[in-house]
């Protein structure tokens, strides 16, 4: 017997519903786990990346933000085991010499590059200004035992 909504080979009915119910066993065991009221996720729709490292025994997680709908970059630092938010520091411009620019005022800022080590936050921006023009900018966020802290831009 062929089932027609595959179109491409054969399937036996007893195979195929043995298949989709092998398929449903672990989304049913995942529907029946509690879940604690009043928890949300704090992660906004704009978000299309993650990066997560531990760092001086705490957890540096960096979101990645969609910069055509929320331009920003998102770094938080975060206690181990009980997984408690300590800092949290918004990303939305950067100073350049005595200017500042922040990405949302600007005819668009791209994030080239993200990487977290032991020491730092490393990103690379390319950012366009409104008089035209633009400027890959690498920038740094140097991770502390009990505190982040924000460095310059500098531009390649």
């Amino acid at each position: 017997m062929i089932n027609r909504s595959f179109g491409v080979f054969p399937v036996k009915k007893s195979v195929l519903l043995a298949t989709v119910f092998a398929l449903q066993l672990p989304m049913l065991a995942c529907a029946q786990q509690p879940v604690a009221s009043g928890l949300s996720s704090d992660v906004p729709l704009s978000v299309w990346g993650i990066e997560l490292k531990r760092v001086n025994n705490q957890l540096i997680r960096v979101l990645r933000h969609n910069m055509e709908i929320e331009p920003k970059i998102v770094i938080e630092r975060i206690a181990t085991p009980d997984l408690t938010l300590l800092e949290k520091l918004e990303v939305t411009g950067f100073e350049y010499g005595d200017e500042k620019y922040t990405f949302a005022d600007s005819q668009g800022a791209f994030l080239e590059s993200l990487e977290i080590d032991d020491q730092a936050v490393h990103f690379a921006i390319e950012f366009y200004f409104n008089q035209g023009g633009s400027a890959l900018l690498n920038c740094s966020v140097r991770i502390e035992a009990d505190k982040l802290v924000q460095q310059e831009c500098f531009s390649q």
